[in-house]
Parts: C-alpha cells; sequence; structure tokens
C-alpha cells in the first residue's frame, strides 16, 4: 500500500492545493489592504473597554473571560501598532479555516463545486474583516475554534499523540477567551472516543485538557475572591442570570421568601417597582431599546439601578470590583428563581432566545464605533492614537450585514430539511462509516451551540460566527453525499477518505 503523503505535502506540494493557498492569500492581503483605507482604526464598543482595562491595569480577572486581555497585553509588549493587532487577529483567522478546509480535502474527496464553494466563502466574506476590526476576542476565539476542530477530525481519523496534545491546549487556550468554550470539552471527548487508539490513550486524551483547565479555574477562583470575597468563576454569571429571569419577570409571582439573600430581596424590589411603573408600550421601548441583554446594558434596568447603588459614597470607584461584587449579589437572586419557575424560564426565556439563535442580533456591528467619532482615552493611549478622533467610510453602511443574519437562518431550515430527507430515507441514504463519524463530530459542535445559545445568554451574530462555518460546510457536505449516492447507489464508497488513514 502505498504511503500517504504529509499533511503539508498535500497542502504544498500538490499543484491545485499550492494554487488555491496562494491565490487564498493574495486575495487576502489585497481585500486587508483596501479595507484599512476605508476603516483606518479598529472598531471599539462597550467589551473593548473591558479588555483593554483590564490588560492596562494587568487584571487576572475581568467581566469577560481574562484570555483576551492577557493577549493584548502580551501583543502590546511588541508593538502598540493597531494595525498590526487587526492584521494579526484577521490573517489568523483566515489561515486557520484555510487550515480546517485543506484538513477536510485531505481526508475526503469532495467535488470542487463543494470545496471551491467552501473557499470562496472562506476567503470573500466581508464578515470575517469586519469582526476581525474589533478589539474583541470573537477572532481569536474563531481561529482557535477552527484550528481545534480541525484538530479533532484529525483525532478521529489518523489519531497521534501531537495531536492529542495540540488539541487539548488549543481547548484550553479557547476557555480562557470565551464562556461558550464551556461545552468543547464534551465535542473532544466525543471525538476521542469515536478514535481508533488504546483506551489507555483515550483516557489520557480527555483527562489532559481538564489537568490544564483545574489550575486555571482554580486561579480565576482566588481572583475573584481576593476582588469580591467570593470564589467564582465568572463576574459574568450572576449578572446573566438574573438579566434571564427578568425577562419573564412578568409572567410569574416571586414570593420574597423564596429569595436567600437580602441582595436578591433588593433586586426583587427593584424588579418589582421596575415592571409596576412601566407601561405596555415604554417596556417594549426598554426591550427595544439595544440588541444583546438589555437588562445587563439598559441603565433603566432594575440590574443597573442596583449597581448604580453600589457606587454611592465611593469617589472612584473600581469598577470591575463593584461589577463583581454586583454578580456576587445577583446570582442567588437568578439561581433562585429559575429554580422556582423551570417551567416559565424554558417557556419564556430559552423558546424566545430560540429566535434570536436563528436570527442573531447584529448588535455591534451595526454601527461602526458605537456610531461615535471618538474613542475613550484608554483606547487612544493604549494604540498611540494622535488624538481621541477615528475616521471611516460610514458608521453606519455596516448594516448590511444583516444578511448573514438571514443567511444564518436558512443554513438552519436547509439541515433540518436535508436532515428530515435523510430520516426518511434512511434504507436509500446510508453514509460510509467515516463520513458519519464526521458528520456526528459536527453536528454534536452544532446541537450543543444551539442549546447553549438558546438557554443562557442572548445572541449576537459574532457570537455565531464559527457555527455559521460549520453548518454551511455541513450542508454543503450533506448535499453532496445525497447527490453521490443517489447517482450512484452501487457505489457508496466516493466518499471514503482520501489517504485511507488508521482504520476505523
Amino acid at each position: 500500500m502505498t504511503k500517504p503523503p504529509s499533511y503539508w505535502t498535500f497542502v504544498w506540494k500538490e499543484k491545485t492545493n499550492r494554487k488555491f493557498l496562494l491565490y487564498g492569500l493574495a486575495a487576502c492581503i489585497l481585500q486587508f489592504i483596501v479595507f484599512k483605507l476605508l476603516y483606518p482604526f479598529p472598531d471599539c464598543f462597550n467589551d473593548s473597554y473591558w479588555y483593554v482595562h483590564a490588560a492596562v491595569h494587568q487584571l487576572d480577572i475581568s467581566i469577560w473571560p481574562i484570555g483576551y486581555s492577557k493577549f493584548l497585553a502580551a501583543f502590546h509588549s511588541l508593538t502598540s501598532s493597531h494595525i498590526a493587532l487587526i492584521a494579526f487577529q484577521y490573517f489568523l483567522f483566515q489561515l486557520a479555516a484555510m487550515h480546517f478546509y485543506f484538513t477536510l480535502l485531505y481526508f475526503f474527496n469532495i467535488r470542487p463545486w463543494i470545496s471551491n464553494s467552501i473557499f470562496v466563502f472562506i476567503v470573500s466574506s466581508p464578515l470575517t474583516l469586519y469582526i476581525s476590526n474589533t478589539i474583541a476576542s470573537d477572532t481569536l476565539f474563531g481561529a482557535l475554534t477552527l484550528l481545534w476542530l480541525g484538530e479533532l477530525i484529525w483525532i478521529v481519523f489518523r489519531p497521534r499523540i501531537q495531536h492529542l496534545v495540540v488539541g487539548g491546549v488549543l481547548l484550553f487556550l479557547c476557555f480562557t477567551l470565551r464562556n461558550t468554550a464551556y461545552y468543547y470539552p464534551f465535542i473532544a471527548a466525543l471525538a476521542i472516543v469515536l478514535s481508533h487508539q488504546r483506551i489507555w490513550k483515550k483516557i489520557a486524551g480527555i483527562a489532559f485538557p481538564i489537568l490544564l483547565l483545574i489550575p486555571f479555574i482554580n486561579f480565576t477562583k482566588n481572583a475573584a475572591y481576593n476582588l469580591t470575597g467570593t470564589r467564582t468563576f465568572s463576574l459574568l454569571t450572576g449578572w446573566q442570570l438574573a438579566n434571564n429571569v427578568l425577562y419573564f419577570y412578568d409572567h410569574i409571582h416571586v414570593d420574597s421568601i423564596e429569595l436567600p439573600t437580602a441582595a436578591s430581596r433588593e433586586v426583587n424590589q427593584l424588579a418589582l417597582t421596575f415592571f409596576h411603573r412601566s407601561s405596555p408600550l415604554e417596556y417594549r421601548l426598554f426591550l427595544n431599546s439595544t440588541d444583546g441583554n438589555v437588562y445587563i446594558i439598559n441603565y433603566q434596568s432594575p440590574l443597573k439601578r442596583y449597581f448604580v447603588g453600589l457606587q454611592k459614597g465611593i469617589d472612584h470607584p473600581d469598577m470591575v470590583q463593584l461589577w463583581g461584587r454586583a454578580s456576587v449579589d445577583f446570582e442567588p437572586f437568578g439561581r433562585s428563581v429559575i429554580l422556582h419557575h423551570p417551567w416559565e424560564y424554558f417557556r419564556y426565556f430559552v423558546l424566545m432566545n430560540a429566535g434570536y439563535y436563528l436570527l442573531p442580533q447584529l448588535s455591534d456591528l451595526k454601527t461602526y464605533n458605537n456610531n461615535r467619532d471618538e474613542v475613550e482615552p484608554l483606547i487612544a493611549n493604549w494604540f498611540h492614537y494622535p488624538a481621541t478622533g477615528v475616521t471611516s467610510v460610514s458608521k453606519d453602511i455596516q448594516g448590511y450585514l444583516f444578511i448573514y443574519q438571514v443567511f444564518f437562518f436558512l443554513l438552519h431550515i436547509y439541515f433540518v430539511g436535508v436532515a428530515f430527507l435523510i430520516i426518511v430515507k434512511a434504507r436509500v441514504i446510508q453514509f460510509p462509516r467515516r463520513t458519519v463519524f464526521l458528520y456526528c463530530l459536527l453536528t454534536t459542535y452544532l446541537s450543543l451551540n444551539a442549546v447553549f445559545s438558546a438557554s443562557v445568554t442572548i445572541n449576537l451574530l459574532r457570537y455565531q460566527f464559527i457555527p455559521m462555518y460549520v453548518l454551511l460546510l455541513t450542508n454543503l457536505l450533506l448535499t453532496e453525499n445525497i447527490f453521490r449516492l443517489y447517482a450512484e447507489k452501487s457505489k457508496p464508497k466516493l466518499t471514503e477518505v482520501t489517504y485511507n488513514p488508521t482504520p476505523l
């Protein structure tokens, strides 16, 4: 049996793949130059200031996972250039996406129209440019997620120790960047279980990222304790839980006796006052006042009124500490209400939020720099701007990105339709085992993301950036395999692995 070429030989020495790689990089360079001429400065919104604040003050915990702030601090030690930072984010993501693309080509025979469609989407999507131009963790998290998913494919089809190690490290890095990575260990465990390797290697592969995460979790909890007096992993948890329950607070009756702390009873009173004073029209305007978690963002909300109360009598408050203290106070309130009203939580929040998942909000991507001509001095000083003013071709032209909201919705409709067809035609549409394993991995990722997104937080388009990539890829591969199996029912092996890796 002919030994398969190495991955790098496959990418670089096969003429077609090398041509795609070079053309893709050239297209990315050209697009980036044009884009930065139109948008010379990074796009900053509320999250950006929290990230930079934590980097400037070298904090070990902030309201968002600390990984991106640590990355900003490390990058700043090399250069303060904002153009260099945005270029690094953009090209890292594009290289990660191309690596994921070539990994699939390495293991599977994919028709040119399918592979070309995937590659064009990777290289030419303007959404990538806009998200990469933000001072936020989205692009870095997305790049590491695609690299991690690529390693999982290697683990399933050709497991080696180096892939287990690299995959574990990438999972750990994702965990430090975004709370979304909470469910990543389950996907990694599935990939390892599906792989063909000795049981001790599977156990070690599942345990390795957990062993990396435990010290980080303890480190974060200790930092939270020093700041708030409570060992909590995230300074956002309490805010998120309280925000979620307030979306259905007008549908339930909360007995203050049920609430476990004095602070939670105070929040309950603020919430009751808010709903009592709001007419239906005022409440609807309040909910539509902003995208995202409105009870966290809008200063008229009970949560923000409680937060403002914590600042009274403090001349120069430490905002991260106050945010953490508020989160600690909100957590028993939100948790208690959810435990006492689980059906209402599902009916009035989860089902509502499922709509936001299918049509994720543009939020901060709707306008450039929150439609402002200036940034705060914190950002200007960090990147050594000549002044606080920033310019762009337009502050609101990027509103056309709403097409990606529709696109994400249509991808789900198509996926459900194809899944229904497969179930109905199960006797005809029978995928090879290797193909089934790939779909099992990708659909598990998509399913856990959907459940997490609908049940935990209001969704934004930039949160569904990578799931959109994976969903498009899954739909295209499903379509190709169905066409092949219908056209050549007697030859289902056309979808098998190109280079015959270790048999499963």
